[in-house]
């Protein structure tokens, strides 16, 4: 080997086969060439190969020592194969270019669904109102009410979370369960609705919850139409803006916010219309409904009529509870119907209260499903229309007087004392007021520009001895214009208090008991008291009056006044006898040329003993003077248990007649029921107005007088509550 020649890169070594290429590294010193690109064109082999191969380096034996070492040349790279350029789906799916957005369906698309969205959000908020908040008396709409917002609150999250995290056709078949599920459970609340009517009405739960359902179904089906107008363009799955996606659920929340906002009170108003039932004449002429013989109560319950101005006011539904603000006007002759106005979801909690000159009847109550809301509706007598309603967020209790621009309210759940509340009928909440600790409001009555309150007084620390007061209050201010106080050896029981014009009369009455035990005999003294509701003075004091002695509480007396009408008919004919003998023309007007009128009368009524019989004693009294006018008396075998019985069994005609129907038999197996007069001093039976009624009518009866007709209404045992008029 040649001093000259390297060892590490003369010898033959094979390629080392680790480096790229299978090449060797470069000799020291000189340059390796540029490595050629992958994508080189590659060799042409068209040549010979012996001709164009290198000469093989010389052998050591052939070399001339004394010559220079000559150049070597590099070496070639060997050439790779060049590569099949290949992109799998990624790589073109990657490269390829983006669809073009279709911006009107991207837009409709998400305010679809986001409309949908906020639909389902309503449904579960109306649903949980209508149970939790639109109840009777509190607490929720029962177990299955429960169930339907735990159902709902299910439903509404699984569409909801379907509608974000997938596409396509599993959204659509969700919604479209969910819309379904709404509907179906929708229309079994509808049909779950009762007729209203006595005793039923259609809450205002029902109705919200029906609307709720409703929201649920437009819910479903906007989220399903939000799929259907992407499915198979592509344009319209392009993500969308962020900015798009806000202003899309603002835009679709806000629309049904206020929709469902403003049809709430829309379903209270469709609610109160399916409870309501009004007819009304523009002129009272009746529409022929039947003769009022023939008719019964609409159910066990309607036997309550209140005498109105040209016609009798009968309360229908009555089952002494739940009497619904329910009225009907009559003809009291006939029996033909004038008008009618009933709301079958509203409590009759006072009246009907007429006003001063009976042109207008009020009827109030709280609703049936919401105790917090009380109220008020004014009628015009003659024609039954509505003229004045008003409805209270809170209960002020029961409605004790009205005189056409104040109702007055009695809140007696307070057992120490009565809070009295008044409002204007045009306006708002006026004033209230407590009567003195321990004073039990018995009876109230509205006069001109006076309000008046009778109270049963107990012993406190104001009123250290027990009493029954009379205070006349403003009904604009409440103010405490003036004060009464009985003789404390008297007491004024709730219906012993009449209103007449100017002033109001009570009854004091005073309980002596002649013997002991619980069925001893006791005597009742009377003394009736005037006083002027607008000074408060007393007007005038009677003399004390006694029946006789009784052995029940329940005769103890009540107290009647005529409601006189200058067109009755004995007063027109007292004026054309007037007229004849004075040798005028007879026109149905007193001297003066006014309509003729019957002197107000108050008439004192009690049943007690005379020669070990019972007797029903009438006493009447001049308003004016408080001077007694006449007694009389009726036979009367069985007394009646409560003072309630005792006068529903009596009224007094305008004229100042006075009916009562009573019982001359002491046996109750074999009644003998009749009807009296008393006239002034003379009684008579009329016995023929009452043929072919059944045995024992009279202890169920109830009498109600309109002009010089008697409402008669007694329980059958055959055929039910029965009413009939007696001229």
């Amino acid at each position: 080997m040649s001093d000259n020649a390297s060892p590490s890169h003369d010898s033959d070594e094979p390629a080392d086969a680790s480096r790229p290429g299978g090449r060797r590294e470069p000799d020291d010193g000189v340059d390796a060439p540029p490595p050629e690109s992958e994508f080189a064109e590659p060799p042409d082999y068209s040549e010979d190969p012996a001709e164009t191969a290198e000469p093989s380096p010389p052998s050591e034996s052939d070399a001339d020592p004394d010559a220079a070492p000559a150049a070597r040349r590099p070496r070639r790279a060997p050439v790779r194969p060049k590569p099949v350029a290949t992109r799998n789906l990624a790589q073109r799916n990657a490269e390829a270019r983006a669809p073009e957005p279709n911006e009107s369906r991207l837009t409709v698309h998400h305010l679809l669904r986001s409309a949908g969205v906020a639909c389902l959000v309503a449904w579960l908020c109306l649903l949980t109102v209508s149970t939790f908040t639109e109840t009777m008396s509190g607490g929720t709409g029962g177990p299955a009410a429960v169930f339907g917002v735990v159902l709902t609150f299910l439903l509404t999250g699984a569409a909801i979370s379907a509608s974000v995290a997938f596409k396509g056709v599993r959204v659509i078949l969700i919604a479209l369960a969910t819309a379904l599920l709404a509907a179906g459970a929708g229309w079994m609340t509808f049909n779950a609705m009762p007729e209203a009517g006595p005793g039923s009405f259609i809450s205002h739960r029902a109705g919200i919850a029906t609307l709720a359902y409703a929201f649920g179904v437009m819910g479903g089906c906007l989220i399903a139409l939000s799929e259907f107008v992407v499915d198979g363009y592509v344009g319209a799955r392009v993500k969308a803006t962020r900015w798009l996606r806000w202003k899309s659920a603002l835009v679709g929340a806000t629309v049904v916010a206020v929709a469902a906002v403003a049809i709430i009170p829309a379903m209270h108003e469709w609610a109160e219309g399916a409870n309501t039932e009004a007819e009304h004449n523009s002129s009272p002429v009746p529409t022929g409904l039947g003769s009022f013989r023939d008719q019964t109560r609409m159910d066990d319950g309607v036997e309550d009529f209140v005498s109105a101005p040209g016609g009798l006011l009968r309360i229908d539904g009555a089952d002494g509870t739940e009497t619904p603000q329910a009225v009907t006007l009559l003809d009291p002759v006939t029996g033909d119907e004038y008008w009618h106005y009933r709301r079958w979801n509203w409590q009759m909690g006072g009246g009907p209260l007429f006003n001063d000159d009976r042109g207008r009847v009020a009827l109030a109550g709280r609703r049936f499903d919401n105790a917090d809301e009380y109220g008020v509706r004014v009628l015009e007598t003659a024609t039954g229309k509505l003229v004045d309603e008003k409805v209270l967020s809170e209960n002020p209790g029961e409605l004790v007087a009205y005189d056409g621009a104040h109702y007055a309210f009695a809140d007696r759940s307070d057992p120490q004392t009565t809070a009295v509340s008044v409002y204007a009928a045009e306006g708002g909440h006026l004033w209230r007021e407590r009567l003195p600790q321990n004073c039990r409001g018995v009876r109230f009555s509205q006069t001109p520009g006076t309000l008046v309150a009778v109270a049963d007084c107990s012993p406190s620390p104001e009123q250290p001895e027990a009493a029954s007061w009379v205070y006349g209050y403003d009904p604009g201010t409440g103010e405490l214009r003036w004060e009464d106080r009985i003789d404390p050896a008297f007491i004024v029981e709730e219906n012993g208090v009449v209103a007449t014009d100017g002033a109001v009369i009570v009854d004091a009455r005073r309980e002596t008991r002649l013997t002991d035990g619980p069925f001893s005999a006791r005597r009742f003294t009377h003394r009736l008291v005037s006083i002027d509701t607008a000074e408060g003075e007393r007007n005038w004091v009677s003399k004390a009056v006694n029946f006789g002695s009784t052995h029940t509480s329940a005769c103890g007396g009540t107290l009647f006044t005529n409601e006189t009408s200058p067109l009755t008919p004995q007063a027109v004919a007292a004026a054309n006898a007037k007229d004849r003998a004075d040798g005028g023309k007879p026109d149905g007007k007193a001297g003066g040329g006014t309509e003729a009128t019957v002197e107000q009368r108050v008439q004192v009524i009690e049943c007690f003993t005379k020669d070990a019989k019972n007797r029903l004693g009438v006493r009447t009294f001049s308003t004016e003077t408080g001077r007694q006018l006449s007694a009389a008396s009726a036979p009367m075998g069985f007394s009646p248990t409560e003072p309630e019985t005792l006068r529903s069994w009596v009224t007094v005609l305008p004229d100042g007649r006075t009916v009562a129907a009573l019982d001359k038999s002491s046996n109750q197996k074999k009644p003998a029921c009749t009807l009296w007069e008393v006239d002034g001093k003379k009684a008579r039976a009329l016995d023929e107005m009452s043929d072919g009624l059944p045995k024992g009518w009279c202890h169920s009866a109830r009498l109600d007088s309109n002009d010089n007709a008697v409402v008669l209404s007694y329980d059958d045992p055959d055929e039910g509550r029965q009413n009939l008029v007696i001229n």
